[in-house]
């Protein structure tokens, strides 16, 4: 009778384990789409993947939710894996298309969970076509919205943001309200 307690024990403890985990991967709240020259990818799934030494975090914008083996990998900032998953809309994309904003506060370490300090990268893959690629920064100021929730592994962080840029390789524009964890980063 005591073994079958402890084991019956062991064994919700792991399934709380599991639970917690998945809990702690999932957003409790995500809404929004980026779109690249007309063509609309509507965000499935968010990672933000804080670095510590920057400081910055990086929101992985997909239209799919990943799996836990897959956050991992883009803690790990490997994403070339998302080119031989099979894509969430085949007829619309013939891989998995991609985007990204990334909060830096590198030049304001003073101003750490600003939006109003923080500079931004904004990054989208093959959303607007095939194989495509656009990057471009924002300074301190320019991306517009809020932003709430320490910039810490753990914590709970929301992103409200509107904005839109261009540059020769065509136009951006996202329209996200991104409630997530900040995961750590983990080494390659």
């Amino acid at each position: 009778m005591r073994r079958s307690r402890a084991t019956a024990a062991a064994a919700m403890v792991a399934w709380l384990a599991v639970a917690a985990r998945a809990q702690a991967l999932a957003p409790q709240q995500l809404s929004g789409t980026m779109t690249h020259d007309g063509v609309a990818m509507p965000i499935k799934g968010v990672v933000a993947v804080l670095n510590e030494k920057a400081p910055s975090i990086k929101f992985y914008l997909l239209p799919f939710v990943p799996t836990p083996a897959e956050t991992a990998l883009i803690q790990k900032n490997d994403t070339m894996w998302m080119l031989s998953r099979a894509p969430v809309d085949a007829k619309k994309w013939a891989v998995n298309p991609q985007g990204s904003i990334t909060l830096d506060w590198g030049f304001d370490k003073a101003a750490v969970g600003s939006l109003e300090k923080a500079w931004a990268n904004v990054y989208v893959f093959g959303i607007g076509k095939p194989n495509s690629n656009l990057n471009f920064s924002l300074t301190g100021g320019e991306v517009k919205g809020t932003f709430t929730g320490a910039v810490k592994a753990g914590s709970t962080v929301t992103l409200v943001t509107k904005g839109d840029g261009s540059m020769d390789a065509g136009k951006v524009t996202w329209d996200l309200n991104l409630t997530t964890k900040v995961l750590p980063a983990l080494e390659k």
